[in-house]
Parts: C-alpha cells; structure tokens; sequence
C-alpha cells in the first residue's frame, strides 16, 4: 500500500508531504511530515525545488518564489484527492544514495554528477531523479514550475506510462517531454531512460559541439549539454530504443501524425505500455490543432535557473 511506501521513504528522505484539501481550501501550502492515506500510486505528484516546504508557506519571498507558491496551490486545487511529495535539494540528494543501489551504471552517474564539471549543475541530477523515482514509487513526476489549469489528472487514463510530445511531427528532433509525466511503480522504462542518461553522463568528454554557437542558450553555463544528456532529447532517444523503432517520427507517424497536415496532431502515440499524448497537452493553451478543445493540464513556465530568460513563459490567467 501506499501508506506503508510513504512511511518508508519519509524516514529516509525528510521530504515533506502536501495536504491537497486543506491547501486548495485556505490558498496556503500545508504541510506534513507523514504521508496521507493514499492507496494509488498514480494519486502522487513528486515535485523538486531548492524552495524548502517552509519557505513556499511563508509569505513574501520575492516573485520566483510566489510563483512556486502558486504552482503548488493550483495543482491541489485541480486534484484534492492527490498528494504531492515536496523534494528539496538536500531530500532529492538523500533520494539518489538510495536509488545508487538500482544499478552500478547509476551508481555511477550520481556519483559524476556530483563532481565537477556536472556538480554546480542541479539540473541534472534531478533529471535522473525524476526517472528513478517514478520507476521507484510510481506517480506524477511534475517540475516545480508546472501551473495546474483546466482539467483534474484523474481525467487520464493512465496503464504503464503516460508521456506528452515537447513538439510537433515537423519539429527535429521529437522527443517527449521530461517536465510532467506519470508510470505505475516498478515500469521498465524510466529505469530504461535512466540507465541511457547514466550512459551518457559516463560517456560525457566535455567535447563543446554540443553546445557550439546557437546551441549554447540550451546548455547549462554554456557548456553542459541537458537536454542531451538528461533531458527531453535523450529521453526520446530511449522512446526509440524501447520501440525498436528507426524513429519517434516514425512512430507518430504510424499513428496518424502527419507534418504537412496540423489537423492531425490531436493523435496519441502508444509504444507498448506507454502512451504519448498530443504535443499541447501538456504545456499551454493556445495551439491550433487543439482549437475545437482547447483544454491542456499544465502550463509550463521554463521558469529554471539555468535556462536563458527569453525561454521564460510566465502563466497569467488570461493565457
């Protein structure tokens, strides 16, 4: 049961734990060091910030907080019967010694990205977080900088995984976004993805063609390559490993998408037992091919440290 899982972890890890009802009542984050009565795994929102709980309860903190503040507040207000796990750095950092014993390669890669050049970059262990968390507990991954808007998560139907695509058919490279997604506990394919991001952490030379010219507003300090290493493009390069397929647009094809033709965007893509959904669903309102119901789950803000302020898209309720 779920119960018996969060009473475990929360002596390991010190995470805090959301009351959706109370706070979606009173506007303010409340806060437990015991886990709800939660039986579903899916029903849990793990969510990471350098935030500490207390300071997203505290008023004032300047704007990037209040924002936090907000994000949090929306998501128990869109789903009252969910719980949220609150990791914050030093939590996120407990969380990673355990999951080092999943496998030696990951193992590995924590213990990389906690040395130089990777180490002042907290972006990237908790990419590879994410992945092992939900593989480890099941659940909804969602940044921190996530707004919940129109829709309950309730609504999906969720067997195995659920992703949402970060662009279009005609975008280069298609990847599934890594920002919100959800699996039962114990599915393969986080572990999957994690292990091909420990790979590359392994594999990393500092070589800077990654990261040359234009691409450098997608590196980290400039010269770290996320998106790659731990990020969205790897984790469609693991899609596509899963499927055995020859590519994700490839697979989005075979599932109707096509690029010359928007009206058919509005498809999800199904590999195995994990399900994409249409690029849109998860990030804001506003994209033709969802016009005849313009209804999305989350709005993402890019409101990271280590991206360049042009990628910010701060959520206003007029969007």
């Amino acid at each position: 049961m779920i119960w018996q899982l969060m009473c475990t972890i929360t002596v390991i890890h010190g995470q805090q734990y959301l009351d959706h009802r109370k706070t979606a009542a009173t506007g303010v984050p409340h806060w437990h060091d015991a886990p709800p009565r939660i039986i579903d795994d899916l029903r849990v929102l793990h969510r990471s910030h350098n935030f500490s709980a207390a300071a997203l309860t505290a008023a004032g903190g300047g704007a990037r907080l209040g924002r936090t503040r907000r994000n949090v507040v929306s998501c128990a207000v869109q789903n009252p019967g969910y719980a949220t796990i609150w990791y914050d750095d030093a939590a996120l950092d407990a969380f990673l010694d355990e999951a080092a014993a999943l496998d030696a390669r990951i193992a590995t890669a924590i213990d990389a990205l906690r040395r130089p050049p990777f180490s002042k970059h907290f972006v990237l262990r908790t990419d590879l977080a994410r992945l092992l968390l939900v593989h480890t507990y099941g659940g909804w991954w969602l940044d921190a900088d996530a707004v919940c808007i129109d829709d309950p998560l309730s609504e999906l139907e969720i067997d195995g995984c659920v992703f949402a695509w970060e662009g279009s058919v005609a975008d280069d490279p298609s990847a599934p976004l890594n920002w919100a997604f959800a699996c039962e506990k114990g599915h393969g394919f986080p572990l999957h993805a994690a292990l091909l991001a420990a790979d590359r952490i392994a594999a990393f030379s500092g070589d800077a063609e990654a990261c040359a010219g234009e691409r450098s507003a997608y590196c980290a300090g400039g010269h770290i390559p996320v998106l790659d290493l731990t990020g969205p493009a790897m984790l469609g390069d693991a899609l596509q490993a899963y499927a055995g397929a020859s590519s994700n647009r490839a697979l989005r094809e075979a599932a109707g998408e096509r690029a010359d033709d928007a009206t058919t965007w509005a498809r999800a893509t199904t590999v195995k037992d994990v399900t994409v959904l249409p690029y849109c669903y998860f990030r804001s309102r506003g994209c033709p091919h969802l016009a005849s119901a313009d209804v999305v789950f989350f709005h993402h803000e890019f409101d990271t440290a280590w991206r360049p302020a042009f990628w910010h898209n701060h959520y206003s309720d007029e969007l």
